[in-house]
């Protein structure tokens, strides 16, 4: 017996929309990772390696990880380092992969609906078979393509927006170690300068030129300074673990050495202003909220175009009474009636979706604006203290060495006075560091706040000076 839904009349027409049903059924994969790796690019994210889809572990991210690590690591390696194997990064990633599966699934005709029916009772049995597509469904696959193509376009601006915060993440808790390290280096010369004068008291002791009550305040200053440099060597501990994990390293058991020295402070800062209208255009949550917007006014219009047309059916239909060999094929059409429900409730939940949608971008704005101007003001509040210690007072720490120096070269001055001025030379370096230190870790909350990195021009290495202990003779001038 010949196939009734191909048979007869009703053939061209079903031939037709099962060819159609196929092509619907192709599904062209598209990702999203180039565009969040542009718009990353473009917001100043280190894009030195191919990062923009490292869903599963390759031999190449491996390679670029080992071969970052095996130098000294800087703030934009560890970035790139974060981007390729960071599990956050990646679990981020994929929400462009569920945005896609909504764009995809928007383009698709839903299944036609297939019945058959086999009736007896009669000489012999009556078969009945229809094939039903809903046609609206098909007239609606314009807007919903325009609507989650918006939806994807917002998760791409969020995806995007995600990974920026987790660089500027990795680069403050850099900048965090960075600058512990960088104390931790000082504190030791400290030590060692305190060293050499608890060896000096021990000599005067031993030769009776110092009391025995100055020998044990020497050793209480000694051992005050290495308390210090075992709390500063602890405070290492937390920003190096916390950025083991941002950069995906926790159970990799690879090690990496930071750079030595904090950079120094650029020439200047951008004004308040441009900071703030910077972050307008570049903050990518909200432009992920306009396009919320977007959505929500489409999906409104749609609704309201819609909302008198129900449910439209088309299909195609084929039959065989009792007793005869002639099959009767035919369309049929169904359509709903919108006497009670049209869309009413709908209509209502759209429309305050999209009020509560736009009064949401509007506190994000005023958001994102205070966000800016507390990190602008934490930034201008260190950069000053940090010019203070570069401009004033180092350089009167410093004269106060070289005098004290001349004064016991003329043995004018003891030893010991020679070496506690030293050491506040160097503890004003510890503080100074710490200074820029601080600095550096608001500028990055200031980048994560206004959505892109800032412009730096011409950032000197940090100036440390002469980090030495002054040559301070064992041939001590009396009780000086």
């Amino acid at each position: 017996m010949r196939s009734p839904l191909l048979g007869g009349r009703s053939a061209p027409l079903q031939l037709s929309l099962l060819l159609a049903l196929s092509a619907c059924a192709q599904v062209v994969s598209q990702g999203g990772f180039p565009e969040v790796k542009g718009l990353l690019s473009a917001r100043g994210v280190s894009d030195g390696v191919d990062w923009q889809d490292q869903r599963e572990a390759t031999p190449e991210a491996d390679t670029a990880v080992r071969d970052l690590l095996s130098r000294e690591l800087t703030v934009d390696g560890a970035v790139q380092v974060a981007l390729l194997k960071n599990p956050s990064f990646q679990a981020t990633y994929e929400d462009l992969g569920v945005a896609l599966a909504d764009l995809v699934q928007a383009g698709l005709l839903r299944n036609p609906t297939f019945t058959g029916a086999i009736l007896f009772g009669g000489v012999s049995p009556t078969y009945d078979f229809d094939v039903v597509q809903n046609f609206l469904d098909a007239l609606l696959i314009p807007a919903r393509k325009r609507i989650t193509g918006a939806q994807f376009e917002q998760a791409r601006l969020r995806v995007a927006g995600e990974v920026f915060a987790l660089a500027q993440q990795v680069r403050a808790t850099f900048y965090r170690l960075q600058g512990a390290e960088q104390l931790v280096a000082i504190l030791e010369v400290v030590l060692a300068a305190e060293q050499a004068s608890l060896e000096f008291a021990q000599d005067l002791n031993a030769a009776g030129n110092l009391s025995d009550l100055q020998l044990a305040n020497e050793q209480a200053v000694f051992e005050d300074v290495r308390a210090g440099l075992l709390r500063a060597k602890a405070a290492t501990v937390e920003p190096r673990e916390e950025l083991r994990e941002l950069l995906g390293l926790a159970s990799a058991g690879l090690g990496w050495s930071t750079a030595a020295s904090l950079p120094g402070l650029p020439p200047h800062d951008p004004e308040l202003e441009r900071v703030l209208a910077l972050a307008t255009d570049s903050r990518l949550e909200l432009a992920a909220a306009a396009k919320e917007e977007t959505v929500l006014a489409e999906t409104l219009e749609t609704a309201r175009f819609w909302r008198y047309l129900g449910g439209i059916d088309v299909g195609a239909e084929t039959h065989r009474e009792q007793g005869e060999n002639n099959w009767v094929s035919g369309g049929n059409l169904s359509l709903e009636v919108p006497i009670f429900d049209q869309r009413q409730a709908e209509l209502l939940r759209l429309e305050s979706q999209l009020r509560r949608s736009e009064r949401r971008t509007q506190a994000l704005e005023d958001q994102v604006a205070a966000e800016v101007r507390r990190s602008y003001g934490k930034l201008a509040s260190s950069r000053e203290l940090a010019e203070h210690y570069q401009r004033s007072l180092l350089p009167a720490r410093r004269r106060v060495v070289a005098q004290s120096q001349e004064f016991y070269n003329f043995m004018l001055l003891g030893g010991f006075d020679l070496l506690a001025a030293k050491r506040t030379e160097i503890e004003g370096y510890s503080e100074y560091v710490g200074a820029v230190q601080e600095y550096w870790i608001s500028r990055s909350e200031l980048e994560r706040a206004v959505g892109t990195r800032l412009p730096v021009e011409g950032t000197p290495a940090l100036a440390m000076g002469e980090l030495t202990i002054p040559g301070v003779e064992q041939q001590h001038h009396g009780g000086h």
